[in-house]
């Protein structure tokens, strides 16, 4: 494996400013880093009939069209923390609560197919940002939603899936 340090743009509330990131890129890893917001990967959970697909970014018209992941997580094969997030709507996430422990967890991009088992489910309060947390030690797939997701207006819980 090889590990480049790039630049990755975030917008601030006055313009835009740039942290350092490292990507770790291997012979079946990451061929280049997708531009935020478009889409780069198809995710699948068969057990609940989820064929979505993944956008590299977290903006409100990302979830409309599908799955977002975070800006700060690492992509699949890079060995580090994957989080992506999506709405708890009838055609997204809305079955998610129903993935238990050994389903499988499929993400197809162009540079590979990803094949994840579910360790763990947890439900937690919106706040509870370690529950997610970002680490580059293990390539852990973390997928969540609004909870409980047959309620109306704003979820202060996240449903969250943990895969390996």
């Amino acid at each position: 494996m090889k590990r480049y340090q790039v630049w990755r743009g975030f917008i601030s509330t006055k313009n835009i400013e740039y942290e350092p990131i490292d990507l770790v890129l291997s012979e079946n890893g990451l061929k280049q880093k997708p531009l935020i917001n478009s889409k780069y990967a198809q995710l699948k959970i068969e057990k609940i009939n989820v064929d979505l697909p993944i956008y590299y970014g977290e903006s409100l018209d990302v979830l409309k069209n599908g799955i977002g992941q975070h800006l700060v997580s690492y992509f699949p094969g890079e060995g580090g923390s994957i989080l992506c997030m999506g709405h708890n709507y009838i055609k997204y996430l809305k079955r998610l609560p129903e993935v238990e422990k050994g389903d499988k967890i499929v993400v197809e991009t162009d540079y590979g197919t990803f094949e994840y088992t579910v360790y763990n489910t947890k439900i937690v309060h919106e706040t509870d940002v370690d529950e997610a947390p970002i680490q580059d030690k293990e390539e852990i797939f973390m997928l969540y939603t609004c909870y409980p997701t047959n309620g109306l207006g704003h979820a202060t819980q996240r449903f969250i899936v943990y895969a390996k």
